[in-house]
């Protein structure tokens, strides 16, 4: 069974530096047959404090 959905993916805002830029995202989730996906990003470290107080 393929899987076509995946509720745990990261963006650049996230704390992950080797995560993705949001329209990568959308186009490497259509290039694998992923129908609906949902973004888990983590807002609570240094990486990206600087943005969320901005």
């Amino acid at each position: 069974m393929p899987i076509i959905t995946d509720f745990h993916l990261h963006t650049h805002d996230s704390c992950d530096e080797a995560s993705l830029e949001i329209p990568d995202l959308i186009e490497g989730a259509k290039a694998k047959g992923i129908a609906s996906f949902g973004i888990t990003d983590h807002l609570h470290t240094s990486l990206n404090l600087p943005d969320i107080a901005a």
